[in-house]
Formats: C-alpha cells, structure tokens, sequence
C-alpha cells in the first residue's frame, strides 16, 4: 500500500506565506536596522559608562585607604616617640635612683667591712644624689604635677558632687535642727505662724519667728512636723507641748493630756461601733482633729474641761418649711417650743400682714449635741427598673381603640450603696454600683386608627380634610337647622371626642363657647372653626395646639342639654355650616 504525503491546511499556509514575507522585510528594512543600531549604542554606551563608574569608586576607595593607613602610621609613629620621650623623661629619675640605691648601699657595706662609717658614706651619697637628679626631677615633675593636679581636680568633683546637702535651720543663732530641703523648710515656716496665729489670736499675743537656713552636709533630718516644734522650742519660754483640738478647722481648745480627749472622742462613737460588720463606720459629722504640738503655756485648758464641752450640748438653728396643715400652733408644740419661742425666732410672724404659706421656711431653735455621730452603712439593694410603653397605629382596630399587644415587665437592678444615717434618720445615700440583673420588657401597644366610612370628609381649613369627631357613633338626633346651630351626635356619657382637625384652641372649659353650651370647646383650624359642647369633661385649655384625632373632651350632658350627646359645630369664614354637607353619609 503505497502512502501519501499529508499536505497542509490552506491557514497554515496562509500563515508561511505571512512569516516569509515578515522574514524578508525585517531582514532587509533600513528601520530596522536603524532601530537595531540605535540600540546597539545605548547598550554599549550604558554598560561602557557603569564600568567606568565602577573601577573610579574602586580607585578611589583605594587611595583613601592608602592614605589613611599611611597617616595612621605616622600618627602612631609619633605617639609611640611622644610615650617613649615621656616614658623616659619619668622612668629615667627612678632608674638612676634605684642604680644610686645599690652603689651606695654596696660602700655602704664596704665600709662597714673595714670599719669605717656607713653613715657618712649615706651622706656623701644623699649630696651627689640631689646635685645630679634635680635636673632629671624637675623634667618629671613637668608631666607628673599636670597629671596629678587633674586627679586632685577630678577627685574634688567627684567628691563634692556625691555630698547630700541638707539645710541647717537657726533661730535667734541657735542651731534647732536639719531639714532635707527648701520645700520642708519654708512649709515648717508656715505651719510655724500659723499655730502661733491660731493659739494666740484670742489673746491678743503676737509673736515674730525668723527661721533661716544655711547649707549643711551631714546632720539628722527632721520632718515638717518636727521642725516645726523644734522651732518653736528655740524661739521663746512661753510655750509648752500639747494637744490642740479642731473642730471644721477651728481651734476648741489646748490642752496637756490628749490622751483623754481622745478617749472622750472614742467613747462618744463607741455605742454606734459594730466590729463584726466591715460594712459599718462610725464618723463625726464634723471633722474633729486633734494635732499634738508646741503652744502658748497660756492658752491651756484643763482636760476635764475640754472633755465636758465635746460631750455637752450646744445651740442651733434648724430650718423647718411649713408643710400643708402646719399651724403656728402645732409647729411649736411639735418643736418643744412655746409660741412665744417661735415668734421670738421667727420676727416676721408677729406682723399683723404675715400669712404662713406652704413652702415658707421657719427658725427653730434648738440644742444639740456639740459632736453628732454619724454611720455610714454600705448595703446593697434591689430596686425595679419601670418599663416603658410603646404606641404604634394601626388599620386593623376602629379609631379610638386600643389593644396592648404585649405586656411591660419591669426590670431589676441591684444598687451598693453607702447610706449615712444621723440621729435615726437617713440624711444620704451615695449610689456606689448599679447592676441590671433583668431587663424590663417593653409595653406594645396598639391604636386603632381605622374610621367608618364617610368619617373623613375635604375641608376648606387646617390640612384639608375634617375628621367626624366622635368615631364609630353617626347616629345624629338634630340637624342643624333654622332653630338649632349644631348637629347632636348621639354618644353614651364619656364617650372620647377627638379634634376633627389640627388646630389651636381658642376657648375651652365651662360655657366657653356660650352661655348654655356646659363644658365646650373650640378649635381654630385657620378660616375654619369647629365647636363641641355639653361636654362632660375638657382635657384641653386655651392656646393649646392640638392634632387631627387628638382626645380634647368626653361627651356628656352639661349646660342645656335633655340627654348625653356631643354638640357639633361648624363655622367657616365666621358663617355656619352643617355638618351635613361634609358628611351626607351620616
């Protein structure tokens, strides 16, 4: 079977054909070659010039190495020679010494062998010695003196700078004590003329300390407090240690023995004291303090004294305000007052004009204890969190209806709380923590918004349309007519009654809208007005704004009026119009 060369396809023929003929263009396009030259050039040029680059950066680098191995060579060289001049001109006294050192002591050996005197052999030495090495000294000393003047110096600093400086205080040239720094010193200062101020104001004392400083380098440091009695120690003989006790920052009084009066203290809060509750402190509703110190010898008080007054009564001024049912009587008998008492404390009472009003703040006199104790108790507490109502509208109910589609539950939270107490009577309660323990879950409720047919009706007024005023009740007993203003719409009493339209109100309450109307009320809607009586209630006033749909007052049956009905009238432009020609469907 012979086989047959297999041919190919017309493309790839088609294809050859396309490559031969881009074969023999390019190979023989005078572009082409220029392009190829053009490149040529910029490569050769390109690589031409990084190579140059190149071997300048590496000659470069070359020399500067060499130039800076040779510079460094004659630096060392030179201070090689420099240490070796110095070496020499320092070592060189202390070779001859130590050489002189073992000649002498050889004649000295020698001529103690032969009886002769090792000491003048010393002598003789010591003389040579001295003519000979003075040269040789006085060139060492030119290195050494510099070198050991910088180690003198630098050891100086050194020193000084390591020093803890401290002040050293004086009064009257006397040395009272040392203190860290100018802070301590000039705080001492103030708390010095202060006490002096405090203990000797009521006396009429006056008394003038000048305390200064000088810097010092050792000495026990005091602190503010001790300086302060050092001070006062030194500056006069008038003056004793004691215990001063303040009360709000007031100075009661100096005494000898604190001891006691901090018993008193202790003992006075002692009967409110629970150790075994670490949630219950005992504090003075006033800040007592008491400061141990150095005071006018004068202005002590005996213990006993001070004890009795801390633990005595004193007067005050309590503020009442007068609640409702308060006479002048029963005020001050429940104050333990007698009339008199309260009119004397209270001046304006005794005017034949006054009126005790609800709200009016009266002056009672009376004690109480100098020092009051307070507790302060922390607890902890669960209180309910409200919930809250949403509304939405709905279609699917008839206006004026409501339908609660899910229940409101309140939440819980949990309060910490410190409570202060006086007296058997709450006076704070600072909320420490609060932590939700339950969500309230929120009330949904529904309004129907949903109107009988024929209930909304174009209008010339307000947004332009009129709303019947009392949905779901279209039985109307009177039209308006020549002997009657309105239309009766029949409702049962407390039926709502809506605005049929978004307005201000411009009368509401009894006969507002006239005479025989009972409780009425009328709505400006702008060039249209809309009336509603017999009302057996209004939940409006005049000058309110009120919405289309909004509750404005219940049916009833006031002023002139045979039954329970909802008297509506409508006036545009000041003209009556029946209600009729708005709603013909009624």
């Amino acid at each position: 079977m012979e086989l047959k060369e297999k041919q190919p396809s017309a493309q790839r023929q088609r294809l050859e054909l396309y490559r031969q003929r881009f074969s023999k263009w390019f190979h023989h396009s005078t572009q082409v070659a220029w392009l190829g030259d053009f490149l040529y050039q910029v490569g050769f040029w390109s690589e031409y010039t990084l190579v140059r680059l190149v071997r300048g950066v590496r000659h470069g680098a070359l020399a500067l190495a060499s130039k800076t191995a040779r510079l460094a060579r004659k630096a060392g060289l030179g201070a090689l020679h420099l240490l070796n001049h110095v070496r020499h001109e320092i070592a060189a006294p202390l070779v001859y010494l130590w050489n002189g050192a073992r000649s002498v002591n050889q004649k000295m050996e020698q001529a103690r062998k032969e009886g002769g005197s090792p000491a003048k052999v010393l002598a003789r030495a010591m003389r040579r010695g001295a003519s000979r090495f003075g040269i040789l000294s006085r060139g060492a000393m030119s290195y050494l003196l510099p070198l050991a003047a910088a180690g003198v110096f630098c050891f100086t600093v050194h020193t000084v700078l390591n020093y803890n400086y401290i002040l050293a205080v004086e009064v009257n040239g006397q040395n009272v004590g040392y203190v860290a720094n100018e802070t301590v010193f000039d705080t001492a200062r103030e708390d010095v003329q202060q006490r002096i101020d405090s203990v000797g104001a009521e006396e009429g004392k006056t008394w003038q300390v000048e305390p200064t400083f000088t810097l010092a380098i050792q000495g026990d440091v005091l602190d503010e407090n001790q300086m302060v009695d050092a001070i006062l120690q030194a500056s006069s003989q008038d003056i004793q240690k004691g215990t001063a006790l303040y009360v709000d920052g007031d100075l009661v009084a100096v005494t000898t023995d604190g001891d006691a009066v901090r018993q008193t203290l202790d003992d006075i809060k002692a009967p409110y004291e629970d150790e075994s509750d670490p949630n219950h402190r005992v504090e003075f509703t006033k800040d007592v303090e008491l400061v141990d110190g150095i005071y006018f010898t004068d202005s002590f008080t005996d213990a006993d004294a001070v004890c009795q007054r801390i633990t005595g009564l004193e007067q005050a001024q309590v503020d009442y305000t007068v609640q409702s049912g308060d006479t002048p009587w029963t005020i001050a008998a429940a104050n333990g007052l007698t009339l008199s008492e309260l009119y004397a404390l209270n001046p304006q009472m005794s005017a034949s004009s006054y009126n005790m009003y609800i709200g009016d703040t009266l002056v009672l006199g009376q004690e109480r204890p100098f020092l009051e104790v307070k507790t302060i108790d922390r607890i902890t507490y669960q209180v309910a969190i409200p919930f809250e109502t949403n509304e939405t509208t709905s279609e699917d109910y008839s206006y004026g209806t409501t339908k609660t589609v899910q229940e409101g539950v309140d939440g819980v939270k949990e309060i910490t709380a410190d409570v202060t107490t006086v007296g058997g009577i709450e006076t704070n309660r600072d909320i420490i923590e609060e932590t939700v323990l339950q969500e309230p879950v929120t009330k949904e409720v529904v309004k129907g918004t949903r109107l009988p047919n024929g209930s909304i009706a174009p209008s010339s007024g307000g947004s332009g349309t009129l709303m019947w005023p009392v949905p779901g009740y279209s039985q109307v007993s009177r039209w308006m007519y020549s002997g009657h203003k309105g239309s009766d719409i029949c409702a049962p009493y407390g039926t709502p009654i809506y605005a049929a339209d978004s307005g201000v109100v411009i009368a509401a309450g009894w006969n507002a809208a006239g005479r025989g109307y009972g409780y009425s009320i009328i709505i400006n809607h702008g060039g249209m007005t809309t009336l509603y009586a017999h009302c057996s209630s209004v939940v409006v006033s005049s000058g309110q704004y009120v919405k289309q749909g909004e509750l404005i007052g219940l049916v009833g049956s006031t002023g002139q009026s045979s039954g329970n009905h909802c008297h509506f009238e409508i006036r545009v432009g000041g003209t009556l119009v029946s209600a009729r020609n708005y709603f013909p469907g009624f």
